[in-house]
Parts: structure tokens; C-alpha cells; sequence
């Protein structure tokens, strides 16, 4: 639990000290058990295309970290997820309860982490742009394409980071390495990020024209880019409005740009629905038909994926030939979340809920694990009461076995101490297709948005079919949407953003600071985190956002 809460901490690294150095960390492209193999000078790097991959790679394992504190503080800030404290176990000095409850501060680690991770990613995809611009020869092989790259690359990491923490610093267009004297400014001023949002969507759309179409799974190529443009116009009045202490004022709508993003990746012919919807959370997850673009595990210490550890009972041990960590029986799911799922969604069976047994645990997904009631029933510790997970009953005094648990990705064969190899799929068809559905909505095209979602979503998760009716009002629609987007996205950090656009959008207060269960309303600036005091302190050009 503390190396849960410290390992993003720990990987984190501040924005200054992260691109004054003018060598690049590498490891291998295209196969992630290597180690890092040292240093590289730029005039030596830059010289083919094999050198320029090699460099890009630490760019995408930035991304690992994700599932730290960028999916903390986003996750655990809404209304889905909980941690509890259980006894001695959980409390960390309050923290997670701060980050459920909106009772953050500047200091709270978890936005340390997360803000680190993304300015990390900011500074090495610039030290690669800098590399090709500056070093790179000019008949390098696809040196347009590879620039294209770095270059959304920068504007994913940038994405994010408006969306969490607003107005951050940018590097003028002919610098990519940072001066100590003269540490970069933030394009807008605290409160706003107007500036920050044209200039991420300029360098996509730059971009998107010399970016492959047809990629490895894991590289950025053009289908992420327009995602990325995609989530960028669809939250566009949030991230061109102006948040003040007393709340937020929406900016400017750009739902004919989202849809014509949609239909731009939709052109390339690559993507669409998966065989089953389970397939995108399988162990071996590559290749899978909606996947657009996928953060890249290995079942190896330091390159594993390990949300499950997080979620699952202590009793409650993957079986897997290296699987010897006992999982820590931490992130937990509010009822009201849980039962806002229809019984006959598919998607409701990726909780854990009632009583456990011993098997299986191992090669299954959500509900089917644990579930064999001719193995052993399982129970809390130290021969405790039967292991019935149900629901929440106070935060600061939960037992072991409250809180429904969300068990999404299936439990890798091969997994090694607590690492597993599932990918996890950032962009998937399922999120393009609820954006398509979306600016259809808001843009009246109402009963088109709903059969989208009835057949490119729901066709997937209910057997016998229930499509939404036809003839909904707007306000019902959108309505829709929303719970839509709950029940596909369940622990994929996408949440919060819904949260804050319904329904600003709409001209009523962002969703995502109203009270729910064990919560209170909350104070109207939170719609954007802190600034982490220890940036705010090393860099004399950048202010704390309104109200900290």
C-alpha cells in the first residue's frame, strides 16, 4: 500500500530537472524487457531512424506511470471510486480520502506525481523534436513522420496536463531544452488555458497529415492523434472557459470539429468494433480490432500493469506461476455507482460483489473470477467472517469486504509478483464512437447520436439487445450519453472529464462538484487541480491556480 501510494513519487521527476539535461535516457523500441542501456549524445543519436525509435522510447514509458498518480488523481476525485480506510490500512495520512472527498491541497502527492509524469513526457518528447530539428540529416528516413510524432507525442502529454491542472509551461518554438536563468512561462494566465488549448490543437493538426496511419500498436500514429483532437473539441468549452474562485465560465463549443475528427479516424478503415467486448482487457490485449492506441505492459518487474493489485481482497491471490504478492484490498467502487448498471449489462460483471471462493483466479475476467462455488469459500483474514464484498458503510471505518471491487482486466497466466502484461487500451472505438454520438447530440442530430450508441456500444454489452428508444428529447439523450460513458469507461480515468463537461455544456454547474455518497458539494475552483506547491516554488514564472 505506502509503495502504491510513493512509486509515482519516487519515478517523478520536476519539469526543470527533467529537461536540463542534454542527453536522452533510452531504452529499447519495440521490445520493453530491455534495460536502459545508458546515455546517448544528441550530434550521435539523431543519425537514422533506428536511433531516432530508440530515442522515442522513454517517451512512451512515461506512460506507465499513468496507472499512478495520473489515474489517482483523476479516478479517486470522482464519483466511482473510493478508497476506504479499513482498520490500520488506507489512511496515509488522509489522503485518499482528501482526493474522494475534494479536500486536496497544493502539497497532496498523488498531483506531484501525475503532474511530474506528464511535464516528464512534455520534456522528452522535446529533447527528441530538438534532436531531429537541430541534428538530424536531412534525408534522414520518414524524418517527417518522426517529427510528426514527437510532435503529437508532446501534445498528448500537454492534453492531459490542461485538462488536470490548466495554464502550463511552454517552451518557445525555437527552444526544446531548458534554461535554468530562464525557465519556461505558461501560454495563459492562472485560470485559463485558451492559448495552451490553440496551440495543442495547431500542433495536431500539424501533425496529423505527416503521421502514419497503419502503426504498431503501441506508437502514436494518426488514428490517437484525432482521438486526441477529438477529446480536445469535444471538452472545448471547458478548456477555453476561465475558472475563477467562485467557479467556471464555459468557452466557445466545437462539436462540428468532434464529429469531424471521428469521422477522419472513421475514414482510415482500420478501426471498429472487437469480437467481444472482454477482448480489449484481455491479457494478450494486442491487435484487438477498437484498439486505437495502447499504453504497453510486460508481466516484468518495473514494466507491469498492476491496477488489479489495488482493487482486489487481500485472500484473493492471482494464481499465476509468479503471482506470489498478496494484493493489497484498496480501490473500491460506491454503490450508487454500482447500481446504476442494468442487471443485464455485461459491463456489470466486472465487479466483484457477494461472496468469493478460492477459484478461479487465474485466465478469467470481473465476476467469473472467485466465483466457483465448489472451490473454498473464501473469508477476511486471520479466519475472519466469510468474504460477502458488499457495499460501503463509512470511509474512515470500512471492513475488509466493503466495496464492490472492479475486476476489468483479466488476470494474466504469466503475471510475476504483482506485474501484468495486459495493455491498457488508451483510445479505444467504444470512446470514439461516444464522442461521435455526442456531438450528434448537442448538435440536435439526436435520434443519429442514439442509434450510434445503440450500434456501435450497447449492441456489444447486452444479449438479448436493449437499444435506447428513439424520440428523446436533448436533455434525455445527453442523459444517456452520460450514463453510457459510466458504464463503458468504469475505472479507465475517464470520468472525470464527463463529470466536469455535463453539465457545464448545458449551462448548469459541472456534475463533477455536486455532493454524493460520502461527499459533500464542493468549492466551485476544483474543477482544475493545484499546481504542485513543489513546481510552484522552483519555478519563479508560474502561479497556483485560483482558490489554493
Amino acid at each position: 500500500m505506502r509503495k502504491l501510494l510513493h512509486t509515482a513519487q519516487r519515478r517523478a521527476l520536476l519539469l526543470v530537472a527533467a529537461v536540463l539535461v542534454p542527453v536522452l535516457l533510452f531504452v529499447g523500441c519495440t521490445d520493453l524487457d530491455e534495460n536502459t542501456f545508458g546515455t546517448l549524445d544528441q550530434d550521435v543519436l539523431f543519425q537514422s531512424e533506428a536511433d531516432v525509435q530508440r530515442a522515442l522510447a522513454p517517451v512512451y514509458a512515461t506512460m506507465r506511470n499513468f496507472q499512478f498518480g495520473f489515474f489517482n488523481a483523476g479516478e479517486h476525485s470522482t464519483d466511482a471510486t473510493i478508497v476506504p480506510t479499513r482498520g490500520s490500512d488506507w489512511d496515509d495520512g488522509g489522503n485518499w480520502l482528501q482526493l474522494h472527498q475534494h479536500r486536496w491541497t497544493s502539497t497532496h502527492p498523488e498531483f506531484g506525481g501525475a503532474y511530474g509524469d506528464l511535464l516528464t513526457g512534455v520534456a522528452r518528447s522535446n529533447a527528441v523534436l530538438g534532436g531531429l530539428v537541430n541534428n538530424a540529416p536531412e534525408d534522414l528516413n520518414n524524418r517527417a513522420a518522426l517529427e510528426a510524432e514527437a510532435r503529437a507525442l508532446r501534445a498528448f502529454f500537454y492534453t492531459l496536463g490542461m485538462d488536470y491542472f490548466g495554464a502550463l509551461p511552454v517552451l518557445e518554438e525555437d527552444r526544446f531544452l531548458v534554461d535554468p536563468e530562464n525557465p519556461p512561462s505558461p501560454l495563459d494566465p492562472p485560470g485559463e488555458r485558451t492559448n495552451l488549448f490553440n496551440f495543442v490543437v495547431n500542433e495536431l493538426e500539424t501533425a496529423v497529415p505527416d503521421l502514419p496511419v497503419d502503426v504498431a500498436e503501441g506508437r502514436f500514429g494518426r488514428g490517437a492523434a484525432l482521438m486526441t483532437l477529438a477529446n480536445l473539441y469535444l471538452n472545448a468549452e471547458v478548456y477555453t472557459g476561465t475558472v475563477t474562485e467562485s467557479g467556471i465560465t464555459p468557452g466557445t463549443a466545437r462539436y462540428e470539429d468532434a464529429l469531424d475528427a471521428i469521422e477522419s479516424l472513421e475514414d482510415l478503415g482500420l478501426y471498429g468494433p472487437p469480437n467481444s467486448w472482454w477482448d480489449h482487457f484481455a491479457a494478450d490485449n494486442l491487435g484487438v480490432q477498437g484498439n486505437i492506441f495502447s499504453i504497453e505492459y510486460l508481466a516484468q518487474d518495473g514494466l507491469g500493469y498492476i491496477r488489479h493489485q489495488s482493487n482486489l481482497h487481500y485472500n484473493t491471490v492471482p494464481q499465476g506461476p509468479g503471482a506470489t504478492e498478496t494484493p493489497w484490498n484498496g480501490f473500491s467502487t460506491l454503490s450508487d455507482y454500482y447500481d446504476n448498471f442494468d442487471d443485464d449489462d455485461l459491463r456489470k460483471d466486472v465487479f466483484l460483489a457477494g461472496q468469493l471462493y478460492a477459484q478461479p483466479n487465474v485466465s478469467c475476467f470481473g465476476n467469473e473470477c472467485f466465483s466457483d462455488e465448489n472451490t473454498a469459500q473464501l473469508t477476511e483474514r486471520f479466519d475472519g467472517p466469510p468474504l460477502i464484498i458488499g457495499p460501503i458503510e463509512s470511509p474512515t471505518g470500512a471492513r475488509e469486504r466493503e466495496g464492490f471491487r472492479p475486476l476489468k482486466w483479466e488476470l494474466d497466466p504469466n503475471q510475476s509478483a504483482e506485474n501484468a502484461g495486459n495493455n491498457f487500451v488508451f483510445y479505444r472505438w467504444a470512446e470514439a464512437q461516444l464522442i461521435k454520438a455526442e456531438a450528434l447530440i448537442r448538435l440536435n442530430r439526436v435520434d443519429e447520436g442514439i442509434q450510434v450508441i445503440n450500434d456501435e456500444v450497447r449492441a456489444l454489452v447486452f444479449d438479448p439487445p436493449q437499444p435506447l428508444s428513439m424520440g428523446l428529447s436533448q436533455a434525455a439523450a445527453l442523459e444517456a450519453v452520460y450514463d453510457e460513458r459510466g458504464f463503458e469507461f468504469v475505472h479507465e480515468n475517464k470520468r472525470r472529464a464527463d463529470m466536469i463537461r455535463f453539465d457545464l455544456a448545458s449551462g448548469g454547474q459541472p456534475r463533477f462538484l455536486d455532493a454524493w455518497k460520502f461527499k459533500n458539494e464542493s468549492q466551485p475552483f476544483r474543477v482544475l487541480f493545484p499546481i504542485p506547491q513543489s513546481q510552484v516554488d522552483a519555478n519563479p514564472n508560474l502561479d497556483q491556480n485560483p482558490g489554493y
